[in-house]
């Protein structure tokens, strides 16, 4: 037992001496924060800008979310290579909410529910819910370098904005949504000319703000991708200068920029530099969608988490928000762009008899009605997608013969997790790409209503929509407490072990009796392999057991151990054999 109290002892000492202040965390607290779950229950529509979860985490960065990101262990599942069918999986649909007769569905304060508007869609812009919606972006006002006497590719598009029978804004002023106007300049070689070129940026700046005031909107959204390097610095002296005209025009506007996924060019440098731009920039737009595409094989196009077994090129958007987070975007202005669309890879057989996978993007509203129900469906919990797989399916490219159609994409389930995991972050909103998408249905704005805008009249109980998952999953959910808690059962084992050997009858008991060495060296044997095999599992750690050194360690590490116990027993035995 003295053994015992001085390993407990220590422990403390060492917590303890962690300690900086009231700064800094101790070992202790973040050793019982992992078994501490959320609480907030963010269907009631409550959100709290003062949550004291907030503030360490602008503190601690990168560390802070190694330890936050266990609060969501509960949308992880036991194994990685598990899909759920709808029996599986059981949810509540999500019906619009029964308010009382008159209330008014108002948006949370602290929360900005961003949507694109396309141009292709029309007229779809007259069923939008806009009361659900901060913002709407009008996409989008294309950027002409050619110099081809206007400043704009698409001039139907942006002329059509003014139009008598175009009463978007209006629309969306009567609900209280803010509209902007997206500028959009993609690939390197248009935007090495642009940002090169001072007099067109300023030319652009002066018409598209003039077009903002006339048409009665609320500011810009930029979207510039593929920045060519070297030009980082040109794209933060642009947004600078947009910013000062437009607010000069309009001290209320405001100016939101599109993030990628990835914020560095070849040479691993950030492409945006984000301390130069956020006294700038009301919000950021992260597009967190396309981490699959067609040169990929079939997967989830915007997975919330990547076990290691199931990574691609750019992680999870767990993965790239913690990484804006950890450059210092501000939690408050980074909003987490979702799809309303999804991938569909169609591996056909061409005429010459070769398979050939086609890719192609399919709307959430294209495929609504097959995802639920079916057997060919099935979900993904831990990077929370759906899967769809049809086989013999018709219509494949021209002069092939489909065999397979494999879909992946987000639906009311899925999209509920996300929308939880935002604002279980502290982060400012989400994205929609692309308002419309989901038409003829219903269910995405009901979803919106459930998480972003509760009834502002009368008091209602809304009951919270539950995910439940087989009981493994509560295993895994909790799996860093069940490691630790069965780590300390067997230090102290081992604690008990090692203080009770240092009475002689004890050893005496242990060594002279065959069996019993036997039992206690097989109960080692048995343990300490089911602890290590435990661990690796549910750290969801994957050793390379090609690389020779892992056999090599393997080997030498039982070899070790059995030499070991052999000396000690050697050693025992001669030291009894010279006693008197």
């Amino acid at each position: 037992m003295r053994f015992t109290r001085l390993l407990l002892t220590l422990f403390l000492i060492a917590s303890l001496a962690s300690v900086t202040g009231q700064e800094e965390p101790s070992r202790i607290d973040r050793f019982l924060q992992l078994f501490v779950q959320s609480s907030a229950d963010s269907s009631t529509g409550t959100f709290n800008t003062d949550r004291p979860d907030l503030q360490p985490a602008e503190r601690y960065g990168y560390v802070y979310n190694l330890v936050h990101r266990e609060q969501h262990a509960r949308y992880r599942r036991l194994s990685d290579s598990m899909l759920l069918t709808p029996d599986q999986l059981r949810y509540a649909d999500y019906r619009p909410v029964a308010y009382a007769a008159g209330d008014t569905v108002v948006l949370a304060k602290d929360i900005r529910v961003f949507g694109w508007h396309p141009h292709w869609m029309a007229t779809a812009y007259q069923q939008y819910r806009y009361e659900l919606l901060s913002h709407v972006g009008l996409f989008a006002y294309d950027i002409d370098v050619e110099e081809n006497g206007a400043l704009y590719t698409n001039p139907d598009v942006v002329r059509g904005w003014e139009a008598d029978d175009f009463d978007l804004v209006d629309r969306a002023h009567a609900r209280g949504t803010r509209v902007q106007l997206t500028l959009t300049s993609f690939g390197t070689r248009n935007n090495r000319i642009f940002l090169a070129d001072l007099d067109l940026q300023d030319r652009l700046i002066g018409d598209i703000v003039g077009r903002v005031m006339a048409m009665g909107a609320d500011g810009i959204n930029v979207d510039f991708e593929l920045i060519p390097e070297g030009f980082e610095d040109h794209f933060t002296a642009f947004i600078v200068a947009l910013s000062e005209r437009l607010r000069t025009a309009n001290a209320a506007a405001e100016l939101s920029v599109v993030l990628p996924k990835m914020n560095r060019n070849r040479s691993q440098r950030p492409i945006f530099r984000l301390d130069d731009l956020q006294p700038h920039v009301d919000f950021f737009i992260l597009t967190a969608y396309d981490f699959v595409t067609g040169r990929d094989l079939p997967g989830p196009i915007a997975p919330l988490y990547a076990p290691r077994a199931q990574r691609t090129g750019y992680g999870s958007i767990e993965e790239v928000v913690y990484a804006y987070l950890d450059e210092g975007v501000d939690r408050k202005k980074l909003v987490v762009g979702l799809p309303y669309y999804g991938g569909k890879w169609t591996r056909a057989k061409a005429a010459d008899g070769s398979d050939t996978t086609y890719f192609d993007h399919v709307t959430y509203g294209s495929v609504r009605a097959r995802l639920r129900g079916l057997d060919n469906t099935a979900y993904d919990p831990t990077r929370w997608s759906v899967k769809l797989d049809r086989s013999s399916v018709g219509g494949g490219p021209e002069g092939t013969d489909p065999l397979l159609e494999t879909i992946w994409c987000d639906d009311s389930l899925t999209l509920n997790v996300k929308y939880d995991w935002v604002l279980e972050e502290g982060l400012g909103g989400v994205g929609i790409w692309a308002l419309g998408y989901d038409q003829p249905g219903t269910e995405l704005w009901s979803l919106l209503q459930r998480k972003f805008a509760p009834a502002s009249d009368t008091l209602v109980y809304v009951s919270p929509n539950r995910t439940w998952l087989a009981a493994g999953t509560g295993v895994y959910a909790y799996r860093h407490p069940i490691l630790i808690t069965l780590l300390f059962v067997f230090l102290i084992l081992v604690a008990g072990f090692v203080a009770a050997l240092f009475d002689w009858r004890v050893r005496d008991t242990f060594f002279r009796n065959a069996t019993l060495r036997r039992l206690y060296i097989g109960a080692a044997l048995i343990l300490l392999p089911a602890l290590l095999m435990l661990g690796v599992y549910l750290l969801d750690y994957q050793p390379s057991t090609e690389h020779p050194g892992f056999w090599l360690a393997l080997i030498v590490s039982a070899v070790l151990g059995a030499l070991l116990a052999r000396g000690i027993s050697n050693v025992f035995w001669q030291h009894r054999a010279e006693l008197p």
